[in-house]
């Protein structure tokens, strides 16, 4: 193993993004909702528990095929560290956090107080960011995929540095530190995921994190292992040190579970559950994770 690398922390098999909130409650009543989810999905087969990190909904949680703004989301680090207390088991962390929301020294020490809330349970998952609308709305700068990457290719070590280290430095192209101190100190270890599918992303991932998380049909999740497992390869990494977390979006229940199997056989580690336009109750939630649990563990 190469030096500086620990073996990987991050082999959960089942996760589930919590990402359409049309539940039908007022918002008086939405966090309680929340919380019963939460349970439920505890008291499944899943590992992990994810929140998606906007501002705005976007398409993934819309009622319809156009974006709506006025449809609810609430801040994922808020409500993660309010479910860190609502919940005792689940990892828990945002799929994911884009780095142009925040410098990723600040949003390391959001994740450290989550993992400390939660007793060692965080995870941070991050990527490069996609939603141009959403940042003109909030008057935030989107630049070009290039230099979303670029941003990207310095927080992942930024973020392992301020977990990692008693005071982190990192000087990058994008993003730097100097003696950040990160105190209190993690429970434990927090796993970094990489979200996307892009090659340098999948590099990103290679070099620095614990687990990539590709979402897509079958053959995009194929080809983007393929491209992560070459990654692995010519940076020197072993690839056993790095978990192969497939998304899987579905529009329908019934559709999950093929797309479970195929990613299963082409080599992931786990799964991750990506709801597109289906606000998932209490029940809905513990029948999903039954059966992953019949047809999978």
């Amino acid at each position: 193993m190469r030096p500086g690398y620990c073996s990987a922390v991050f082999r959960d098999r089942f996760g589930i993004l919590v990402n359409v909130f049309t539940f039908g409650v007022p918002s008086d009543r939405l966090f309680a909702h929340l919380v019963d989810v939460a349970t439920a999905i505890e008291a499944t087969s899943f590992d992990t528990l994810w929140l998606p990190d906007h501002m705005v909904q976007g398409p993934v949680g819309d009622i319809g095929d156009d974006r709506s703004p006025h449809t609810p989301i609430p801040d994922a680090l808020t409500l993660l560290a309010a479910l860190a207390v609502a919940t005792e088991r689940v990892r828990i962390g945002p799929l994911v956090s884009p780095i142009t929301l925040r410098h990723p020294a600040t949003l390391a020490k959001s994740i450290t107080t989550t993992d400390v809330v939660s007793g060692g349970r965080a995870v941070l998952g991050i990527g490069a960011g996609w939603d141009a609308d959403e940042h003109r709305r909030y008057g935030l700068e989107f630049p070009g995929p290039g230099e979303r990457v670029r941003r990207l290719g310095d927080a992942v070590p930024i973020c392992r540095a301020m977990f990692d280290d008693e005071a982190a430095t990192y000087s990058g192209t994008c993003f730097s530190v100097e003696e950040a101190c990160n105190v209190p100190r993690p429970v434990s270890r927090i796993p970094i995921l990489v979200g996307g599918a892009g090659k340098r992303t999948l590099r990103i991932a290679a070099l620095h994190a614990d687990a990539c998380n590709p979402i897509g049909t079958t053959d995009e999740l194929r080809d983007a292992f393929d491209v992560f497992d070459r990654h692995c390869d010519e940076v020197e990494r072993d690839r056993s040190e790095v978990a192969k977390q497939a998304g899987i979006m579905f529009h329908r229940v019934d559709a999950i579970y093929p797309q479970v199997e195929a990613a299963f056989g082409l080599g992931a580690d786990g799964v991750i559950l990506v709801p597109w336009q289906l606000a998932l109750g209490p029940d809905d939630v513990h029948e999903i994770g039954e059966r992953l649990t019949r047809e999978f563990s």
